[in-house]
C-alpha cells in the first residue's frame, strides 16, 4: 500500500476534539461563577436560604451577569475553534495534495513507455 511508504512523512493527525456540552459549560462557568456549575445548581437554593431580599437581588444580578459573560466566552471559544478547524483542514488538504502528486508521479514512472522502439 502506498500510504505505508509515506506514513512517516505524512502522519495522520487528530483534530482537536470539542468537549461535550456539560464539560464545556462547566469549564467556562467554573471560571466565571462557581455557583452555576452544573453539579452545584441543585444545591444553590438551599445554600442561600438565610439570605435577605437584598442579598438575593444582588446574587440574581451576579448570576445574570455570569450568564452574559458565559455567552460572550462561548462565542469567542466557538470562533477560535472554527478558526483552528479551518487551519487543520487546510493543512491536511495540503498534505493530501502533495501525497496525491507523489502517487501520480509514481504511476507515471511505472508506465513502461519507450517511444524510440
Amino acid at each position: 500500500m502506498l500510504y505505508n511508504r509515506y506514513k512517516d512523512k505524512y502522519p495522520m493527525t487528530i483534530p482537536p476534539i470539542f468537549p461535550s456540552g456539560d464539560k464545556f459549560y462547566d469549564y467556562l462557568m467554573s471560571q466565571i461563577e462557581p455557583d452555576l456549575v452544573s453539579d452545584r445548581i441543585p444545591f444553590v437554593a438551599r445554600a442561600y436560604t438565610t439570605d435577605t431580599k437584598e442579598e438575593r437581588k444582588e446574587r440574581a444580578v451576579r448570576y445574570r451577569n455570569a450568564f452574559k459573560e458565559y455567552k460572550k466566552r462561548k462565542l469567542e471559544y466557538v470562533k477560535e475553534a472554527k478558526k483552528k478547524l479551518a487551519e487543520y483542514e487546510r493543512e491536511e488538504f495540503a498534505k493530501l495534495k502533495e501525497l496525491s502528486a507523489i502517487f501520480d508521479e509514481e504511476k507515471m514512472n511505472a508506465i513502461d513507455f519507450h517511444p524510440d522502439e
